[in-house]
C-alpha cells in the first residue's frame, strides 16, 4: 500500500494493520471475562487510532519539510536567471543542473507524502469535515 520514501520515516502499512487485527482476534479468542474483553477491545481500538494519527502527522510534517527545502533551493536558481551563458562556467552549469535534479526529487517526495496522506484521509473519511491530522 505505502511505498517507502527516503527520509519520510515508517508509516502504518497494511501488514501493521493486519497485525493489530490479528492481535485483537487473539485477545478476543482468549475468552476473557466480558468486562475485561471490552477493555481490551477499547485499548486495541484506541491504539490503532493513535497510531493512525501519528502516521498522518508524520506524513504532513514530511511534506512540509519538503516544501521548506524547495523554497531554499529556489535561491540557488537566481544565478541562472541573472547570468548569461558566457558568465556561467561548466561547473556552474553542472551545479545548477544538480539543483534542478534535487528540486525534482524533493518535489516528488513531497507529492508522495501528500498522496499517502490523502489516501489515509479518504479511507477514514477525514479531511472533508476538518479532521485533525
Amino acid at each position: 500500500m505505502d511505498r517507502p520514501l527516503g527520509g519520510v520515516g515508517p508509516t502504518l502499512r497494511d501488514s501493521d494493520e493486519d497485525v493489530l487485527s490479528r492481535l485483537a482476534h487473539v485477545l478476543h479468542e482468549m475468552g476473557l471475562p466480558c468486562d475485561c474483553q471490552d477493555q481490551v477491545e477499547r485499548a486495541v481500538s484506541l491504539f490503532a487510532e493513535l497510531e493512525a494519527r501519528r502516521v498522518r502527522r508524520r506524513l504532513m510534517e514530511a511534506a512540509r519539510t519538503r516544501a521548506m527545502r524547495l523554497a531554499g533551493f529556489i535561491a540557488y536558481l537566481d544565478d541562472l536567471r541573472e547570468g548569461t551563458g558566457e558568465q556561467l562556467g561548466p561547473d556552474d552549469c553542472l551545479l545548477i543542473a544538480d539543483t534542478f535534479r534535487t528540486i525534482g526529487r524533493t518535489a516528488s517526495e513531497g507529492a508522495a507524502c501528500l498522496e499517502m496522506l490523502a489516501g489515509r484521509l479518504e479511507a477514514t473519511g477525514e479531511g472533508e469535515a476538518g479532521g485533525k491530522i
